[in-house]
């Protein structure tokens, strides 16, 4: 009853945008860098960090990894990708002391191609959505959340990795 007897999560509330292609986030970013010059964009992996500058030249674009708080205050901070593992965002979340989180994703992505990414884009097709533009969810935050609980059960390790793509190549699922 009103969240009474709830359980207090210490985990930053995820708030997803989510394009059929990454070139249409990729976009996105382009317009939101325009309006607010000191925007923070942050990437997982160091292949998505490298496209994003080139396609904001110019931009400064940071690695999760080396982001510190004095790097970001002050600054508007959106999160370029996911990591497929939940608790490695978790932790930079956390690091940085965020309650609340903007990630902006494509379904093209390894993450989401692991899930029947194409299927979901020809869905998306279907129903008249177009490429520049996104959907976002609290619904579509939660199956994220589940997806990456999921990759992190069947995966062994967590070998850290270039790109999405090479993350998955390290990190095989585990056969049951």
């Amino acid at each position: 009853m009103f969240g009474l007897f709830k359980s207090k999560s210490d985990t930053a509330k995820v708030i997803d945008k989510v394009w059929m292609y990454r070139q249409g986030k990729f976009n996105a970013c382009r317009d939101m860098a325009a309006l607010n010059p000191s925007i923070a964009f942050v990437a997982f992996f160091e292949e998505t960090q490298r496209e994003l500058q080139a396609v904001l030249q110019g931009v400064h674009v940071l690695l999760a990894s080396e982001v510190s708080v004095e790097s970001v205050r002050d600054r508007m901070i959106v999160f370029v990708e996911h990591h497929p593992v939940i608790a490695e965002e978790q932790t930079i979340f956390k690091k940085l002391n965020l309650k609340e989180v903007n990630v902006l994703s494509g379904l093209d992505e390894p993450l989401f191609m692991t899930f029947n990414g194409a299927k979901t884009i020809e869905l998306m097709k279907r129903m008249g959505m177009h490429e520049h533009e996104a959907i976002g969810h609290s619904m579509i935050s939660n199956s994220i959340k589940r997806a990456q609980k999921k990759i992190t059960e069947v995966h062994k390790s967590n070998i850290p990795a270039s790109s999405q793509a090479k993350w998955f190549e390290l990190n095989p699922a585990r056969r049951r």
